[in-house]
């Protein structure tokens, strides 16, 4: 009889939306976002001025905090042109998350009231988008989940983390009607085994690529810096723990992987002296050969 490997899973979620406090309680505590005061401004303005005429723009971002501007279009029939009149400015200080409305003489008191009332609620809920990053971040870091698409969806998860799929469940099952989680059970026959050896190994490169990408496009900006190459390789040791997690499953395929980033570590390693780029020159040629 075939033993079960593990499952694949895929989910669908509708408009939902649910509570930080209620996560906290599911267990899920760790992926909570904290301190999203932008992404909750943005969120807010997103949902007052949904079918509007009015639109936000960020315009400014620095450590004073953001700046977002809401517009109102203004048609001009007789010339057959517009103009654009500026209704209020929005200051998010991004460390206490505090707002002031600026320049707002062209806002009324009820338009601002109810961007703070919809501000405040966006920090404490969750929106559909967030929890599908929830969910997604669960799989790739505390199951090293395989995605079986390039554009995901569709996960490997190893039977040894069994629990999370269980915790996962439980939380879907908290949203009838809103959320479905699908789990099917993969057994070890040949065809299953060939497939996860093609997924991992390719899943994993990936992993790999987009390091080896990164640092690329860092070093080319003239950006590149320890604390940067230091980051690059917590993300690496995570890539190796996947391997770990997996080699079972990339079979003939696990030496190649482990040699592909090992390469990759030893470079980050060899860059870094004394939390310093030693030579991005030398770090650039060497990217190059990976």
């Amino acid at each position: 009889m075939n033993k079960r490997v593990g499952d694949l899973i895929y989910w669908s979620i509708e408009d939902l939306e649910t509570t930080k406090e209620k996560l906290h309680e599911m267990g899920f505590e760790s992926y909570i976002p904290r301190n999203d005061y932008r992404s909750a401004m943005i969120k807010t303005l997103r949902r007052v001025l949904k079918g509007d005429d009015r639109f936000y723009r960020k315009f400014k971002d620095h450590n004073e905090g953001v700046f977002f501007a809401v517009v109102q279009p203004v048609v001009n029939e007789e010339d057959y042109d517009i103009d654009f009149k500026r209704e209020v400015v929005i200051r998010l200080d991004k460390k206490t998350g505090s707002v002031e409305y600026r320049n707002k003489e062209n806002a009324s008191e009820e338009f601002m009231e109810r961007i703070q009332l919809e501000y405040e609620h966006a920090q404490i809920t969750i929106d559909s988008t967030q929890f599908r990053k929830i969910i997604t971040d669960v799989i790739k870091k505390d199951c090293f989940g395989v995605s079986l698409r390039k554009s995901g969806g569709i996960y490997f998860i190893d039977e040894k983390f069994d629990s999370t799929r269980e915790k996962l469940q439980e939380l879907f099952s908290a949203f009838p009607g809103q959320a479905t989680l699908s789990s099917v059970p993969i057994y070890n026959d040949k065809g299953t085994e060939d497939a996860l050896e093609e997924a991992t190994s390719k899943d994993i490169f990936s992993d790999i690529e987009i390091i080896i990408n990164e640092l690329k496009e860092k070093t080319d900006a003239g950006d590149i810096t320890a604390r940067i190459i230091e980051h690059r390789q917590v993300e690496a040791d995570k890539v190796f723990e996947k391997i770990q997690v997996h080699e079972k499953h990339l079979r003939l395929k696990a030496e190649t992987v482990k040699t592909r980033l090992m390469s990759v570590q030893r470079l980050l390693k060899d860059a870094i002296d004394e939390a310093t780029v030693t030579s991005p020159e030398a770090f650039m040629s060497e990217l190059k050969k990976l």
